[in-house]
């Protein structure tokens, strides 16, 4: 969806977001955290429901706070900074992942992006993720501290679990109104497109 068209909208990200944190809520009271939370594992069904697939990665909480090989597990665009550096996780590495994606969601874009895996995992370990009305300039505050809170690097400045985000992220969409909810990011600009070269003063060849 995100690469056919571009962000979703705010209620969308939203709705989509307090989908996957309940059923990562459900994991993490019975005591397993997922581990690889990214757009591949959560499905948007025909009929409106969303769904968390792929728990390869997951484990109990009460072994998953050290990996069994040493090695670091999950997609490197949405690993926390300690599945990183110390090859820990729990359920705040779930939460983490989540403001991870709630950011693409809204923006159309990753916060963190380089042209090797290193180059992403040390961008997660040394830097905040940037507020995403940075790209999205209309985005109002309540969503900016929603998104950073839960992808804050320190995992104690997290929600503790699932059940904990998506109380924060219900109060955050109460704080909105119904014209904020319906608005949407404009797709991110495709270096080369059409629309580049017309803003850079080149030619636009017709469809």
């Amino acid at each position: 969806r995100l690469a056919e068209s571009g962000p979703l909208s705010v209620g969308e990200a939203l709705g989509t977001a307090e989908a996957v944190l309940d059923a990562l809520a459900v994991a993490h009271r019975a005591g397993v955290v997922h581990r690889d939370v990214k757009p591949e594992n959560v499905l948007l069904a025909t009929d409106g429901r969303v769904k968390v697939v792929d728990f390869g990665l997951a484990r109990a909480l009460t072994d998953a706070s050290q990996t069994s090989t040493g090695t670091v597990l999950g997609t490197v665009a949405y690993l926390a900074p300690e599945l990183v550096t110390h090859g820990t996780s729990d359920a705040r590495t779930d939460v983490y992942a989540m403001g991870i994606l709630l950011f693409e969601m809204l923006t159309g874009r990753q916060p963190f992006t380089g042209t090797t895996p290193i180059q992403v995992a040390y961008q997660h370990v040394n830097s905040d993720i940037a507020p995403p009305s940075e790209v999205v300039d209309w985005l109002p505050a309540e969503v900016d501290e929603l998104v950073q809170c839960l992808a804050a690097r320190r995992p104690d400045e997290r929600p503790a679990e699932a059940g904990a985000a998506l109380a924060l992220l219900r109060r955050c969409r109460a704080a909105l109104d119904d014209a904020t909810l319906g608005r949407r990011a404009p797709a991110p600009a495709v270096p080369g497109a059409p629309e580049d070269a017309a803003r850079d003063g080149g030619p636009v060849v017709p469809d």
